[in-house]
């Protein structure tokens, strides 16, 4: 574990593999992987000029040592991440699809399930049923307040599960200090003493699997609200300065606007918005993501 004490803005790495496993899906061609490192290098540039120090946290890095400490893990293990982990792992039982939801004013309503999932309720006594043991390793690619791992790890105790120990890719000290004083321990890949905030790059990406935050509608569909306007919160849920959360929208807005005109010309077809992995909150219909984004750009000029 290495243990980093200053405060930068962190963003952990995860785009690339979650759309080619989308992509896999669909039998779809990608841009290359040099491509998404030029997007990532672009993030890294345009926060730079919002952070004294931004750290990006390599995708591969973090599957690799998040994966390790699962396989060394003498516990079964539950996880909440889908980015890294490796759903082949022999100790994995299972995956909980847990996620923080707004409801459609983007006002916060707690935990609940992501996208096409049960609930979170059901979704636990399923993995209760096939575990192993009643004591468990719970895994998730970054804790920040700890509050969500406490939560979740109260549900289990009230199932008759005590989940022992925590395994993190990145964890925050403010919410290790919170699971450790409730007798959780703790085994993260990277340690930071303080961060101005850590966002996942998926959070950035329109379009992405798992990107934004989950808006519960009255048709009882959960879409996503990545962190950028038209769509989230730049300001409250990114930390983006708030006289420079436009032009960041714009940044990303277009970078996914490349991204998605690369992939339709790729494969020769336009891609719609229904063939998302989750729907994105506020995105117009339409059968190609380059119409849709285009007008989601004039939305917010």
């Amino acid at each position: 574990m290495k243990n980093i004490e200053s405060k930068p803005y962190v963003v952990s790495a995860d785009t690339r593999g979650l759309l080619n496993n989308w992509a896999r899906e669909k039998n779809l061609t990608l841009p290359s992987d040099d491509y998404f490192q030029g997007m990532l290098k672009d993030l890294e540039i345009t926060l730079g000029e919002y952070f004294d120090e931004v750290n990006i946290v390599p995708e591969d890095f973090l599957r690799k040592r998040i994966n390790s400490l699962i396989a060394n893990s003498p516990l079964p293990v539950v996880s909440l991440d889908r980015a890294y982990v490796d759903p082949n792992q022999n100790n994995l039982v299972g995956f909980l699809d847990a996620t923080r939801t707004v409801d459609q004013n983007l006002a916060n309503t707690g935990l609940g399930s992501r996208a096409l999932q049960l609930s979170l309720n059901r979704q636990m006594d399923m993995l209760v049923n096939k575990l192993p043991s009643r004591v468990i390793t719970l895994v998730d690619d970054v804790i920040f307040e700890g509050k969500t791992i406490l939560q979740l790890a109260n549900d289990f105790r009230k199932k008759g599960v005590i989940v022992d120990t925590i395994l993190s890719g990145i964890t925050i000290k403010e919410g290790q200090d919170l699971l450790e004083s409730n007798k959780l321990q703790v085994k993260s890949v990277l340690l930071y003493d303080q961060v101005v905030d850590e966002i996942c790059e998926r959070d950035f990406i329109v379009g992405a699997p798992y990107s934004g935050r989950s808006v519960i509608n009255g048709n009882e569909v959960i879409e996503g609200a990545p962190y950028l306007y038209p769509f989230g919160k730049p300001v409250e849920w990114a930390s983006i300065p708030a006289d420079q959360a436009k032009d960041f929208s714009f940044f990303c807005l277009y970078q996914a606007l490349q991204f998605w005109t690369k992939t339709e010309q790729l494969n020769g077809r336009s891609i719609a918005t229904q063939e998302l992995a989750k729907p994105v909150f506020n995105l117009p219909e339409s059968s190609s993501l380059k119409v849709a984004l285009s007008e989601a750009v004039k939305g917010i000029k």
